[in-house]
């Protein structure tokens, strides 16, 4: 999924920059491969985000809609394919950044 993002107020450089970059790439395929929508929201406009907190182990810690769609079972689905893909193990540096400031997903990418 592209346009997976730090929130806002995060900057990372060198090897940490490296380093989510890689992992985000793992979480892109696992999140991508549980997205799966009925045929009737398939050709829909809608886009929803949603905030994840993972802790040091790669489970989910909290997961919520930051943006919505403003439909309730598009928003599921994406919530849906987040759940179906954990866990989300990270790599050690990137912890404590993880746990406190989380993943923004987009759906769709």
């Amino acid at each position: 999924m592209r346009g997976n993002q730090l929130s806002k107020g995060n900057s990372l450089t060198g090897l940490t920059q490296l380093e989510y970059n890689r992992y985000l790439s793992i979480l892109e395929k696992k999140v991508k491969q549980n997205w799966n929508l009925p045929s009737w929201l398939l050709n829909s406009p809608l886009k929803a985000q949603v905030l994840v907190l993972v802790d040091s182990s790669g489970e989910i810690l909290e997961k919520k809609i930051s943006v919505s769609s403003g439909n309730i079972d598009f928003d599921d689905y994406a919530l849906r394919a987040i759940e179906q893909s954990r866990p989300f193990p990270p790599p050690g540096g990137l912890s404590h950044l993880l746990a406190n400031k989380g993943i923004i997903f987009k759906f769709p990418d």
